[in-house]
C-alpha cells in the first residue's frame, strides 16, 4: 500500500502471506481441497469509475454416489481515490459438504479481532494452537506491525448464510503463528472448539433440510484497508469511502515551521496497534468460558508482561483508559466503561485483614482482586487514579447518568483517602508511594498530597454538577487546606521534599514525579516556585536525556522494594513524562515548548515509529530499555496524550470542550468519530458524536491586526444548522 495515495509501491512489502482462497472438505474421508476459479476473468468499470474484477467458481465432487457442488462468484472493486478494496461474494454450497471456508494469511504479525462481545489480540502464537475460533460475530479484524510490515484491516460489512429458510452469520477463526497472521470465514461446518486459542477444526453440521434441493446460500462483503504504516487506517480518514486523511499539524514558532504527519501516525499506532489489543474482553481471554472485562499492561506475543494480571490503577489503567477514550469509538468507550466498573465492583466495603473500607483493588490476578502492590506496598494510587479515570470517562463521553450512578462508590473510594487526613498537620498520611510501588515512601508524602489537591477540586466539580453545593464546598476547603500546608511544610528552597513525619523530620530524594505534579496540578502557590523546581530538574543532564528520569537521589537499600536493589530508580518513566509535559505547558515559555517537543513528544514518537512497540522503561542513556517488559502500553498511551492534550490542547469538561493549541498554527486530526480541523485566527470545525457541550473555549482565534468577526454554526444529525455572527 502507498499511504500517500500516489501509487508508489516500489520497495514495499506484500501484506499477504498467502492469497485469499476458498477451501473445501467434501467429506470426512477426503482431505482439504482448493476450489479454483474458472479460467475466464471478467473486468469492467462502473459509472462511478470503480474498477471491478469478477471471478466465478464451479466445483463438484462425487461422495457416496452423490455429486456435491459449489457455485460461487467473487467481485473485487476499487473506487477512484478510495483507500479500500471492496470484496463481495455470493453462492450456493451443497448441504452434504462437510466444510467450506475462506482462508487468507497476512504478513503483519499482531492480529486483533473486534467482536460483538469483546476484543481478542495475539502475536507469534504457537503453531499447535494457532487459531482462535469465536462464538461471537466478528465485526473487524486488523493485522499490524512490526515496522515496514504495515497493516491490513478487514471490516466485515455483512456475512450471511441462509439454510432451509433460516439465516445466520458466518463464524470465524483468527490465525496467529510465528510467521503469519490470518482469518478464516466459515460458510459451512461447525467449529469443534470456541473462545480459546486452539485449532480451527470443523465437523459436519447435524442438519437435514425439509425439502430438496438441499443447499446453503451465502453472501458476504469485506472492506479491505491496506496501509504501509502499522495501524488500521479506516479510523483516521474523513469517511469510509474517502482518501483524505486527518493526519497533520503545523508549527510556526521558533523557526519550527513545518507540516508533520509522523507524530499523527505514531499516535495512531499507539492507540490501535498498542492499546486496543490490551482490552481483554472477549469470552475466555482471562478465564476459560467467562467474559471478564479487564485491561492488561501489554499485548500478547504470545505471553505478556505481568502475565494474568490486569486493571492496575496505580496508575497504569489511568493512562491506557484515557488514551482509549480518545479513540472516539463508541464501541471502545463501552469496553472501557466495563473495565472501570469491574474495579469499582470490587471496592472493599468492610475492613478486613485483606483490605480497608473504601480501598480500590490494586490489580487483579486473573479474575481475583488484590489490594496490595506486587512489591507488597499499600499505595494510594489505585483510589486516586480510579476516581480520576471515572471522572475523565464521564467528561469525554458526556455520560453524566453513568457517573451520577457511580457517585456512591466514588465517595466511598474518596473517603478511604480522606481517612488519612490529619487536621493538625493539614496533610494526607500515606503508607506507600502514589504510583511507584518499588519505592519506600511513607508519611505525609509529597506525591500523594500534590495529586490530592487536584483530585478534590475535580471531585468538587462532580458534586456541584449534581447540585451538591455543600459537599463541593467542603472538598474545596480541604483542598485549600492541604495546598497551604503542602507549601509550608514540604517546600525546601527549590523543590518539595519526598515526605515529612509527624515530628517534622524530612526524607528527601528530590523526586521528579511529585515535583512535576506539584507544578502541573497547581499544588504550588507561586510561579516563582514552579520556575525553581524546573531549574533544579533541568540542571540534571539525566532529566534532559531520559523521558523522564525519576529522582535526583537514587532509591536503594532500605528505601527500595524489594530491599537491596535500585527498584525503578535508574530508568525513565512515561507517567513522569506526562506530568513533565503538563508542567512545561503551564509555564508556557519558548524553552519549555522546545523541551516538550524535542525531549518528550518527538523523541518517544520516533522510537515508536522505529519499533512499533516499546518496552516498559527507558535507560539511563535515553533509549528504550530492551531488557524490561516488552510490548508495554505506557509510552504509547502517554504519547497519545502528549499530542492530543498538550500540543493540540484538546480537553473535554462537563458540558464543555476546550481547544487551546500550544504554538500550533493549524491541525487536522481524527480518531473515530472525534474530528477537529483548526486554523489559527480563522477556523475551527469540531465533529463529535458524544458531547452535549454548551460551552466552547477556542484559543488563538483573534488576529491582533484585524477586527474580530466570527460565524458560529452547530447542527445535529437530522436537524438544521443553527448559526450566529
Amino acid at each position: 500500500a502507498d499511504f500517500t495515495g500516489k501509487g508508489s509501491f516500489v520497495g514495499k512489502s506484500n501484506m499477504l502471506a498467502r492469497p485469499l482462497r476458498p477451501l473445501v472438505y467434501w467429506s470426512n474421508s477426503i482431505m482439504m481441497d482448493f476450489v479454483r476459479p474458472q479460467q475466464k476473468l471478467e473486468t469492467y468499470k462502473k459509472e462511478d469509475g470503480s474498477a471491478v474484477v469478477v471471478l466465478k467458481f464451479l466445483a463438484s465432487h462425487g461422495v457416496q454416489e452423490r455429486n456435491l457442488t459449489i457455485i460461487m462468484t467473487w467481485a473485487f472493486s476499487l473506487a477512484p481515490d478510495s483507500r479500500h478494496v471492496l470484496f463481495q461474494s455470493h453462492g450456493n454450497v451443497d448441504d452434504d459438504v462437510r466444510a467450506f471456508l475462506f482462508d487468507v494469511k497476512f504478513t503483519p504479525m499482531s492480529i486483533t479481532g473486534i467482536y460483538s462481545g469483546g476484543i481478542e489480540q495475539m502475536m507469534y502464537q504457537n503453531d499447535w494452537q494457532a487459531y482462535f475460533p469465536s462464538s461471537d460475530d466478528l465485526l473487524e479484524v486488523f493485522a499490524a506491525g512490526p515496522k515496514d510490515y504495515g497493516c491490513i484491516e478487514v471490516i466485515r460489512q455483512s456475512s450471511l448464510r441462509v439454510r432451509d429458510g433460516k439465516s445466520s452469520n458466518l463464524s470465524t477463526c483468527l490465525f496467529s503463528s510465528t510467521g503469519a497472521t490470518g482469518l478464516q470465514e466459515i460458510v459451512v461446518g461447525r467449529l469443534k472448539n470456541v473462545d480459546r486459542w486452539t485449532t480451527c477444526d470443523l465437523e459436519q453440521e447435524d442438519f437435514r433440510c425439509s425439502k430438496l434441493p438441499c443447499f446453503t446460500s451465502f453472501s458476504h462483503s469485506w472492506m479491505i484497508f491496506p496501509n504501509e504504516w502499522s495501524y488500521p487506517v479506516s479510523a483516521v480518514i474523513d469517511d469510509k469511502t474517502s482518501q483524505g486523511v486527518y493526519s497533520f499539524f503545523e508549527l510556526s514558532e521558533d523557526g519550527l515551521a513545518k507540516v508533520s504527519s509522523l507524530e499523527m501516525i505514531s499516535s495512531a499506532i499507539s492507540i490501535y496497534t498498542n492499546l486496543v489489543g490490551i482490552l481483554n474482553s472477549h469470552r475466555g481471554s482471562v478465564v476459560d468460558g467467562e467474559q471478564i472485562d479487564q485491561i492488561a499492561t501489554g499485548i500478547r506475543h504470545p505471553d505478556r508482561g505481568y502475565q494474568d494480571m490486569y486493571n492496575f490503577f496505580d496508575p497504569d489503567s489511568f493512562f491506557s483508559v484515557q488514551a482509549l477514550l480518545l479513540s472516539g469509538s463508541r464501541y471502545i468507550h463501552e469496553q472501557v466503561r466495563r473495565v472501570i466498573e469491574r474495579s469499582g465492583f470490587y471496592i472493599c466495603m468492610n475492613s478486613t485483614q485483606v483490605c480497608s473500607k473504601g480501598q480500590v483493588p490494586h490489580h487483579f490476578v486473573k479474575d481475583q482482586p488484590v489490594f496490595h502492590a506486587i512489591s507488597g506496598e499499600r499505595q494510594t494510587g489505585p483510589n486516586v487514579f480510579w476516581i480520576l479515570t471515572s471522572i475523565e470517562f464521564a467528561k469525554i463521553t458526556a455520560n453524566y447518568t453513568w457517573i451520577s450512578q457511580q457517585l456512591p462508590l466514588l465517595r466511598t473510594a474518596l473517603e478511604y483517602l480522606l481517612n488519612g487526613f490529619d487536621e493538625d498537620v493539614g496533610l494526607i498520611w500515606a503508607d506507600g508511594s502514589l504510583m511507584i510501588d518499588t519505592f519506600r515512601r511513607v508519611g505525609f508524602t509529597s506525591d500523594t498530597n500534590a495529586i490530592i489537591i487536584h483530585l478534590l477540586q475535580e471531585f468538587a466539580d462532580v458534586e456541584q454538577k449534581f447540585g451538591n453545593e455543600s459537599l463541593a464546598n467542603q472538598l474545596r476547603t480541604i483542598s485549600a487546606t492541604i495546598k497551604k500546608s503542602f507549601n509550608q511544610r514540604l517546600w525546601r528552597d527549590d523543590h518539595v521534599a519526598t515526605s515529612i513525619d509527624r515530628e517534622g523530620n524530612f526524607v528527601d530524594f528530590v523526586d521528579y514525579d511529585s515535583n512535576l505534579m506539584a507544578i502541573a496540578l497547581n499544588a504550588t502557590d507561586s510561579e516563582e516556585k514552579d520556575k525553581k523546581i524546573l531549574e533544579r530538574i533541568d540542571s540534571n543532564p539525566l532529566a534532559a536525556r531520559v523521558p523522564t528520569w525519576v529522582s535526583e537521589v537514587i532509591y536503594e537499600g532500605e528505601m527500595s522494594r524489594p530491599k537491596g536493589g535500585t527498584a525503578d530508580s535508574v530508568c525513565g518513566m512515561a507517567r513522569i513524562a506526562w506530568f513533565n509535559a503538563l508542567a512545561r505547558r503551564k509555564l508556557d515559555l519558548p524553552r519549555h515548548f522546545r523541551f516538550f517537543l524535542h525531549n518528550l513528544l518527538t523523541k518517544i514518537s520516533s522510537d515508536l515509529l522505529d519499533r512499533t512497540w516499546l518496552p516498559e522503561r527507558y535507560t539511563i542513556d535515553g533509549a528504550p530499555q530492551l531488557d524490561r517488559t516488552g510490548f508495554y502500553f505506557e509510552y504509547p498511551a502517554v504519547l497519545l496524550l502528549l499530542l492530543y492534550k498538550i500540543l493540540l490542547g484538546v480537553e473535554f469538561g462537563f458540558r464543555s470542550i476546550v481547544i487551546r493549541p500550544w504554538r500550533v498554527n493549524k491541525f487536522r486530526i481524527a480518531f473515530g468519530e472525534i474530528k477537529i480541523h483548526y486554523i489559527r485566527c480563522k477556523h475551527v470545525k469540531l465533529t463529535t458524536h458524544m458531547h452535549g457541550s454548551t460551552f466552547f473555549l477556542l484559543s488563538n482565534m483573534a488576529d491582533e491586526h484585524k477586527p474580530l468577526r466570527y460565524s458560529i454554526s452547530s447542527s445535529c444529525t437530522g436537524q438544521p444548522a443553527n448559526s450566529m455572527q
